[in-house]
C-alpha cells in the first residue's frame, strides 16, 4: 500500500513538474518577444533622436538668419533726397561722329600691320634680288604677264546732234552701237580660245614691254657682247609645271631668230609635249623616232612666219630615261651645234621628270623659269639642288644656270616701287603707234 501511496504521489509531482515546465516554456516566450520589441523600440528610438538632432541644427541655422536679416532691416541709411532728377533734353554721351576720325587711325593701323604681316610671310619670289638671294644663280631677266589691248568696246554717240534727225535713224544708230558693242565684248572674251587669237610669241615685236623683256633675256642668255662664249645649247626648264617654260622658249627662240640666229627649238617635254601644240601644228614625229631609221631632215621642220626651226615631239610610251642614256642623244645634240647657231630644248619641270637632270648635262646652259608671285623659295631651291645633284654631280655650276622671272604682273609690281627693270618696264607703253 505504501508503495502504491508512492506511486500516486511521484505521478502527482510529474504531473505537476510538467505544468510547471509548460509554464516556464510559455514564459519565456512571452520574454523573447518582449525583447525583440525592445530592440525594435530602441533602433526607432536611434533614428527618431538622429531627425531631432538634424532639425534642432536646422532650426537655429534659420534662427540665426532670421536675426541676421532683422540687423540688415534695422539700419537706416543716411540718405536725404536733396532735390528730384530732371529729364535731359539731349544725350549726355559724346557725338558718334567723333568716334569716326579714330576708327580710320585704327583700320590704317590695322591694315598696315596686316598688309605688313602677308609681306612677311610671303616665301614667294618676286624680283631679282630675291631670286638670286634665295637660289644663289644670277637672274637675267623677267618675262611680264601677258595683256591685249582693248579695244574701246562702244562708240558714244553725239548726243547733241541726234535731236536733229529723225526717231528711224536715231534708233538705227543705237542699234547699231550697241549690236557692235556686243560682238567686240565677245569676241574679247573668247580670245583666248578662238584659233584667230595671238599667242605670246606673236606679241614680239607688236607688244613692246614683251618685247623688251624677251630683249634682255636673250642679249644675257646667249652672251651677245662676248660672241666667243656664247652657248650653243640652252634648257629651258622649271621647278614645276604651270611656270611658263614653254612660252619662254617660243619666245626665246622667235626674237634669236629676229636677230638673225639660226635657231632650232626642240621638244623634249616627254610627259606633256607642247610646242607643236602651241605652234598650231600637228605633233608629229620626234627626236626618239631617229631610232627608228628617220633622219634629221625628215623630222625638223620650220615654223611658218616666226624665221626658226623646231623638232617636235608626239606623245610616247618609251622610257624617257633610257632613250636620254645612250650617246645618240648627245652626238644628236653636237650635231645640230654644227647647224644651228642656238639649240634650245623645252624640257620637262625639275620636280616632275628625271630626265631633266640629263638633258642639263648635255647643254651649255640652263635657264630655269620662276613664275612671279606663285613659285615659293622651297620649291625652287628643292629643284635646284635636285638639278645640281642629277646634271653636275653636285657640284656648283652657277655659271651654267640662270633664271628667268615668268608672268610678272608689271601694274602689282610697279607698286612697290622696287626701283628695277620691271617697274621701268611699266611705264613703257605696250602698244607704240
Amino acid at each position: 500500500m505504501d508503495q502504491k501511496t508512492n506511486q500516486n504521489e511521484m505521478a502527482q509531482d510529474s504531473s505537476t513538474l510538467e505544468t510547471r515546465a509548460r509554464q516556464l516554456e510559455r514564459r519565456i516566450a512571452v520574454l523573447r518577444d518582449a525583447s525583440t520589441e525592445m530592440r525594435e523600440s530602441e533602433a526607432q528610438l536611434s533614428e527618431m533622436q538622429r531627425e531631432t538632432t538634424a532639425l534642432g541644427q536646422l532650426y537655429e541655422s534659420l534662427v540665426q538668419r532670421r536675426k541676421a536679416i532683422l540687423q540688415e532691416t534695422s539700419v537706416q541709411p543716411y540718405v536725404r533726397v536733396l532735390s528730384l532728377a530732371s529729364i535731359p533734353n539731349l544725350p549726355s554721351s559724346l557725338n558718334p561722329l567723333l568716334f569716326i576720325p579714330p576708327a580710320i587711325v585704327l583700320a590704317l593701323i590695322g591694315a598696315g600691320l596686316l598688309a605688313v604681316l602677308i609681306e612677311r610671310l610671303d616665301a614667294t619670289l618676286r624680283t631679282e634680288r630675291d631670286v638670286t638671294d634665295a637660289l644663289g644663280i644670277p637672274c637675267i631677266g623677267i618675262i611680264p604677264q601677258l595683256t591685249r589691248k582693248k579695244k574701246r568696246s562702244f562708240r558714244f554717240l553725239n548726243f547733241k546732234m541726234l535731236w536733229r534727225e529723225d526717231w528711224d535713224r536715231i534708233a538705227t544708230r543705237v542699234w547699231k552701237e550697241l549690236t557692235n558693242a556686243i560682238q567686240v565684248r565677245f569676241r574679247w572674251r573668247d580670245s583666248s580660245r578662238s584659233s584667230t587669237s595671238l599667242r605670246p610669241h606673236q606679241l614680239i615685236p607688236r607688244d613692246a614691254r614683251y618685247t623688251e623683256a624677251i630683249r634682255s633675256v636673250v642679249a644675257a642668255a646667249l652672251q651677245l657682247t662676248n660672241p666667243k662664249k656664247s652657248p650653243k645649247t640652252l634648257l629651258v626648264t622649271s621647278s614645276v609645271a604651270g611656270e611658263g617654260k614653254t612660252t619662254l622658249a617660243i619666245s626665246f627662240a622667235v626674237y634669236a631668230a629676229r636677230i638673225q640666229c639660226r635657231v632650232l627649238l626642240i621638244d623634249l617635254s616627254f610627259r606633256a609635249p607642247s610646242i607643236a601644240r602651241e605652234l598650231r601644228e600637228p605633233a608629229e614625229g620626234g627626236i626618239l623616232q631617229i631610232r627608228q631609221g628617220r633622219t634629221l631632215t625628215e623630222l625638223i621642220r620650220a615654223a611658218p612666219g616666226l624665221g626658226f626651226d623646231y623638232l617636235p615631239l608626239s606623245r610616247d610610251s618609251a622610257d624617257p630615261v633610257a632613250a636620254l642614256a645612250s650617246e645618240q642623244v648627245p652626238e644628236l645634240l653636237r650635231q645640230l651645234e654644227g647647224s644651228y647657231d642656238c639649240v634650245v630644248i623645252d624640257s620637262a619641270p625639275i620636280l616632275n621628270a628625271t630626265e631633266t637632270g640629263l638633258l642639263a648635262s648635255m647643254v651649255d646652259k640652263v635657264l630655269f623659269a620662276v613664275k612671279w608671285g606663285s613659285t615659293r623659295r622651297e620649291v625652287a631651291q628643292n629643284a635646284l639642288e635636285l638639278l645640281r645633284r642629277s646634271a653636275f654631280g653636285g657640284s656648283d655650276q652657277r655659271e651654267a644656270i640662270t633664271a628667268v622671272i615668268t608672268q610678272v604682273d608689271l601694274k602689282l609690281h610697279a607698286r612697290y616701287r622696287y626701283g628695277d627693270f620691271s617697274e621701268n618696264l611699266f611705264h613703257v607703253n605696250p602698244y607704240p603707234a
